[in-house]
């Protein structure tokens, strides 16, 4: 959008979206609420915030800039071929139903999150925070307290996945991964995480590996498992690889 120009938040997307070249957003202070209800639109016009160009979105901070659903739909998709740059604020109440995935974001972009929390969104199917089948960087950034009914409470990926100086706490499934599910074409990276706290219903109370996976310098303490593997489960034919971490008091 036009620098200096105040206007909504969906407004500032759907602008974005229009223009050519790479868009940036910048949030005051305050909860920013989805208020236009409506599933099944991808120009941002109603529902969540569909993301189709190149974009950066910053707050003041993930306690100070909250974008809140407010259970009307998930908050952000962003589509295949765009890289999108989010930080400094907080991606809640999201939620979707039915076979819809990614509760509080839905990606098939190249998407960063730094300094940001992900919190309190949810689905009936997968990835109750986020859903990601392209790239998707954690810097500084905190999933805690989101739910899926299937696998991958905090996160479902099947792409590339790199976190750093990152935190998984308090997330559920009701299969597996209770933080994450690592699937299909998946290839996860970990440097200085920590999972704790986090619940699945079948196997892999922190995370569930069936593709590539790389835990190095991470805590996975006090993650709990209905069936098997509190902290880290893995399926045949996947590769895992934990380093200088601390794996204890799962259940």
């Amino acid at each position: 959008s036009q620098p200096g120009k105040q206007i909504t938040l969906r407004a500032a997307i759907q602008e974005s979206n229009q223009l050519p070249g790479a868009g940036a957003i910048s949030l005051p202070a305050g909860t920013f609420t989805l208020a236009l209800s409506g599933p099944g639109e991808d120009l941002s016009a109603i529902g969540d915030l569909d993301i189709r160009q190149d974009l950066r979105i910053f707050g003041q901070g993930a306690g100070q800039t909250v974008i809140d659903a407010d259970g009307l739909e998930r908050v952000f998709q962003i589509f295949g071929g765009v890289t999108v740059h989010i930080s400094d604020l907080t991606i809640t109440g999201g939620a979707v139903v039915g076979s819809e995935d990614g509760g509080g974001i839905r990606s098939g972009g190249d998407l960063t999150l730094e300094d940001v929390v992900v919190s309190n969104n949810s689905t009936l199917d997968s990835g109750g925070g986020i859903n990601s089948s392209g790239s998707l960087s954690l810097i500084g950034s905190v999933v805690i307290g989101n739910s899926a009914a299937a696998d991958g409470g905090g996160i479902r990926n099947t792409g590339t996945l790199n976190g750093l100086n990152s935190e998984f706490s308090e997330n559920s499934s009701g299969v597996d991964g209770g933080a994450l599910v690592n699937i299909a074409q998946g290839d996860a990276v970990f440097n200085n995480v920590t999972f704790s706290g986090n619940t699945s219903g079948r196997d892999g109370g922190a995370v569930h590996n069936e593709a590539v996976l790389l835990l190095n310098s991470t805590t996975i303490a006090h993650n709990n498992a209905e069936n098997f593997a509190g902290g880290v489960s893995s399926d045949a034919g996947s590769q895992t690889s934990i380093q200088n971490s601390l794996v204890g008091r799962n259940s």
